[in-house]
């Protein structure tokens, strides 16, 4: 398994990780090495320029017992103390000669052994020397070895060391086991898609609700495989739906063909077969018609054109259009419509109802009435149209929007069972549905939407 992680991203990223913690613990450590480092710095510097200072008004005598003194009292042999004369020649003092890239300003500086002249010093000792010239032009010098502070300095850095060890084991051992859940969660994602590419369409990516950008991946493919299997899900019911649909005109048309061939010629009876051929075949059409149609429909998810529409003009326009046929059919149709805003596509509801005023006309006898109305609450908006046919029973009422079902009652009546399955299309497009109710006599269909905003 941690193998496999080497070279790939996660790894890089744990890198990346465990360098991020390491810095992150280094840098005030650095910090407080380096302010520490100053201070002890500063220190020394300020005392030793203080008795640089306060060798100003000491007679000679006096200064030469100090040097002595300091000398005599350093143990580890640490100190610097030096009195030259005006030409710079030894008068006392652990120093043979005069630095001569010492400043004589009175304030502290870094000094190498090695210019020191001094044999007991080794090459590259650090040393802070301060260096005055007197007021009778004798040059005072003071100063000492920074080992102090070089062994303060190395056990500073030791305790960072072991401040930061168990810190980059830390964070190395954190970003390897970040590493290795996420190239589980991957390798999972890879198994999921190669079950995918194998044809399992209902197959979905794992998603640990952790909403990382790994799981808004995840969820981004599983919307886009939701719309793959929709469309071939599509493809395979229009395939089924067609194959339904032209089983019984086919099957009525060979019929007609064989009954010709084996029949005496009459042109009577062929006049009569070809016209039942025809009616067929324009049968036949239409229920190709509306498949593809009910298929473009219910595989739209378009909905950025939507917009306001008012179902008062799309009842009123409705009633205008079929008024005429309702007549011939001595059937009564009038509107009962408010003005009710929704939001959707005019020309798809317009196709909806005049689908429910069609079927109304077709189905109620001489004499009946249709009415159309729109009506509204605080949340939806519907069309309802009523009528008084032969109605449709309690138990068919929902199978009636499936596709190519009849009912009983009405299946003696030419059609192709597909105009309220289209209208249930319609109404799932625009996040509505249809409701079928009893009228006494005859039915009620209720296309209820969602108000505009």
């Amino acid at each position: 398994m941690w193998r496999s992680l080497a070279g790939t991203a996660s790894a890089r990223l744990a890198a990346l990780f465990a360098a991020a913690i390491t810095v992150a613990a280094l840098l005030p450590m650095l910090l407080i090495y380096y302010q520490v480092s100053v201070l002890l710095t500063q220190r020394i510097d300020h005392y030793l320029e203080r008795q640089a200072a306060a060798a100003g008004p000491v007679e000679r005598a006096d200064l030469l017992r100090r040097v002595g003194d300091r000398l005599d009292s350093d143990l580890h042999r640490i100190s610097v103390a030096g009195l030259f004369d005006a030409q710079h020649r030894r008068i006392a003092g652990n120093l043979p000669v005069l630095p001569p890239s010492l400043p004589l300003d009175g304030r502290a500086h870094a000094v190498a052994a090695d210019r020191t002249g001094n044999p007991a010093w080794t090459e590259g000792t650090p040393l802070r020397i301060v260096g005055r010239v007197l007021p009778d032009g004798t040059v005072f010098v003071i100063g000492g070895g920074t080992w102090a502070l070089s062994e303060i300095r190395a056990t500073a850095s030791y305790v960072v060391f072991l401040w930061l060890a168990p810190i980059i084991v830390m964070a190395a051992a954190t970003g390897l086991w970040l590493t290795r859940q996420a190239v589980a969660h991957v390798r999972d994602l890879q198994r999921s898609t190669q079950r995918i590419i194998a044809g399992d369409l209902t197959e979905r990516l794992r998603i640990d609700g952790r909403d990382d950008d790994i799981d808004r991946l995840a969820a981004s493919i599983n919307s886009m495989l939701d719309e793959i299997e929709h469309l071939v899900e599509q493809v395979r019911s229009v395939g089924n739906d067609i194959a339904h649909g032209l089983r019984t005109p086919l099957a009525r048309m060979k019929t007609q063909l064989d009954r010709l061939r084996t029949g005496p010629p009459d042109r009577a009876r062929l006049d009569g077969a070809l016209d039942a051929l025809a009616a067929e075949l324009t049968q036949t059409l239409r229920v190709v018609t509306a498949l593809l149609r009910l298929a473009e429909i219910d595989g739209s998810r378009r909905r950025g054109s939507f917009a306001d529409v008012d179902l008062h003009a799309i009842a009123t326009e409705a009633v205008a259009f079929y008024e005429p046929l309702a007549a011939w059919r001595s059937v009564t149709l009038e509107a009962r419509a408010t003005s009710a805003r929704v939001r959707g596509d005019a020309d798809l509801l317009s196709e909806a109802l005049a689908n429910l005023v069609d079927n109304a006309i077709k189905f109620t006898p001489e004499g009946g009435r249709i009415s159309v109305e729109v009506a509204a609450d605080a949340a939806t908006a519907t069309l309802r149209v009523r009528d008084s046919g032969p109605g449709i029973p309690e138990g068919e009422r929902v199978r009636v929007l499936d596709r190519f079902y009849r009912a009983e009652a009405t299946r003696h009546l030419p059609g192709s069972g597909l105009g309220l399955a289209l209208v249930a299309a319609i109404m799932r497009l625009h996040g509505g549905r249809v409701a079928v109710a009893d009228n006494q006599p005859g039915a009620i269909f209720e296309l209820i939407l969602p108000r505009a905003a």
